[in-house]
């Protein structure tokens, strides 16, 4: 008789005389697999499992329930452009920077505003796509222009009152001159248009038809203490041409503007403020007995060259 336990810890070799045949042999490779159970290593770690509860909650956080809204559902499947209201400036020279002011004005009783006028630097009209500008494409076409050969500037103003009731102010920027040269001006050059935007939509002022109410820009009974901002363009129809592709030499170099205010009806004379009005600039006024006048130069690099002096 041998025991089967102790063939379980000696090599096969060593494990003597064994009963012989096939069903013997058979028989006796059961008895020994019963005694010394799996032939693998036992590696003492229990084999890793998986909780049922995580396994529940990864099966529901990978797939959404069929009535929610996927998130790309919530998006738009076009973007919308948004207008381009911005000039790029040009790159070439002649055409870089812009020009600013501000100043109060009062009408003695009791109305008073703070105002500020900002013009972009100028590039071709073409440029800017949105529908205020688009007013003016059938006025440039009648000048025999187009937007590809005329030259636009965004104007930006903003206008803050102070006043113990709701008032209405009107601004006024058509009253243009030119500078010609040594300082001296006269009525100004070419045809200028304004794209001005409105509640009730945009509209084309013309300096052939109205010239000075082609700028108008009207605020009806405006709080105290609000302020109140409006973006328009002036153009100047035919501005570029073949030999002067970006406008340098038109007459916008010497264009000069001198705004007017109303407050509830009334003039007022516009009292510009120093540190905010870096590009005014002193030229000879129409009348030559009224001396110098002060003007917005839309260039004014371009004004001092043509003799007209900063303001002080």
């Amino acid at each position: 008789m041998f025991r089967l336990s102790s063939l379980c810890h000696q090599p096969p070799a060593r494990r003597g005389r064994l009963p012989r045949g096939p069903l013997a042999a058979l028989l006796l490779a059961g008895l020994v697999a019963t005694a010394c159970g799996s032939s693998q290593p036992d590696s003492g770690t229990p084999p890793r499992t998986t909780p049922s509860s995580l396994t529940s909650s990864a099966a529901s956080t990978s797939a959404a329930p069929s009535d929610s809204p996927s998130f790309a559902s919530e998006l738009p499947t076009t973007a919308t452009p948004e207008p381009t209201t911005a000039i790029p400036e040009p790159s070439e020279s002649g055409l870089l920077g812009g020009s600013s002011i501000g100043g109060t004005a009062e009408n003695g009783q009791g109305d008073r505003v703070h105002l500020t006028i900002t013009f972009d630097a100028p590039g071709p009209a073409s440029d800017i796509l949105n529908t205020v500008i688009d007013s003016c494409r059938s006025a440039v076409a009648a000048a025999n222009s187009s937007f590809e050969r005329s030259l636009a500037v965004t104007v930006r103003v903003s206008v803050e009152v102070t006043s113990a009731l709701p008032t209405t102010v009107v601004l006024k920027l058509g009253d243009h001159a030119q500078a010609i040269g040594d300082g001296e001006t006269e009525p100004a050059h070419g045809v200028r248009l304004w794209a001005k935007n409105y509640s009730d939509g945009p509209q084309c002022g013309s300096s052939i038809s109205d010239v000075k109410e082609a700028a108008n820009i009207r605020w009806t009974d405006v709080a105290p203490g609000s302020i109140n901002r409006w973006t328009g363009w002036l153009i100047l129809a035919g501005s570029i041409t073949p030999s002067d592709p970006t406008g340098s030499k038109s007459s916008l170099g010497g264009l000069l503007i001198s705004p007017h205010v109303t407050l509830a009806g009334s003039s007022t004379t516009i009292r510009y403020l120093t540190s905010e009005s870096p590009h005014l600039v002193s030229c000879s006024a129409h009348d030559a007995a009224a001396g110098t006048a002060n003007y917005v130069a839309v260039r004014p690099d371009d004004a001092q060259r043509l003799g007209c002096g900063r303001a002080r």
